[in-house]
């Protein structure tokens, strides 16, 4: 089995929404693994003096325990064109390091920019992001995502966000798409529904 990984905001020295992080970590190492004794993960991520100032992405390898803590510098990436990509029977609930049907999809973007991935008919993720389809002034979400990401997860629970089934036909009734994940929050990236090829 791959190992899996969690990628955190660190923001000037703060890791954002550890809570979330761990409980994910957490219910993934105690279903594949069998772990029950939950890590916590404030005490085992040593945050580097240099690292301190911005925002960077902490990545966490683990399995049974934490294996790999890395900081890069963080920047929101510039994306203009996304490709509808169709697929069947796509699962990934657990945040696996190896994600060999997820790259075989990304391999299919055509010059594009960002993916956003049909599974059975539903709208479901992008490669990178959680999808957040604006109309008006309101936010829909897929209810079936490849990947429960965290800052859905939190946007979910602060009734920001509607869980909804969106199919292709629903992207042209749509004012925006917008792409999060848990170092890119709600309207930093946002397409033009006509930006979907």
């Amino acid at each position: 089995m791959s190992l899996l990984i969690e990628s955190i905001k660190l923001w000037n020295g703060r890791l954002c929404h550890l809570p979330y992080h761990e409980a994910r970590a957490n219910a993934s190492r105690k279903e594949l693994l069998g772990v029950n004794v939950p890590v916590n993960w404030a005490e085992n991520i040593v945050i580097p003096e240099s690292c301190r100032s911005g925002i960077y992405k902490c990545r966490v390898v683990f399995g049974q325990s934490i294996e790999e803590v890395t900081f890069t510098p963080y920047r929101i990436r510039k994306i203009q064109s996304l490709r509808l990509v169709f697929a069947s029977g796509l699962l990934y609930q657990h945040k696996y390091l190896e994600r060999k049907e997820l790259d075989d999809l990304w391999a299919r973007r055509d010059g594009c920019d960002e993916i956003l991935i049909v599974n059975d008919d539903l709208l479901s993720d992008a490669y990178y992001y959680n999808l957040v389809f604006q109309k008006g002034n309101r936010f829909y979400t897929p209810d079936e995502p490849i990947l429960k990401g965290v800052r859905r997860e939190t946007l979910l629970r602060r009734n920001k966000i509607i869980p909804e089934k969106i199919r292709t036909g629903d992207i042209m009734t749509m004012d925006k798409v917008h792409l999060i994940n848990a170092l890119t929050p709600l309207g930093q990236i946002s397409v033009e529904p006509s930006d979907i090829l």
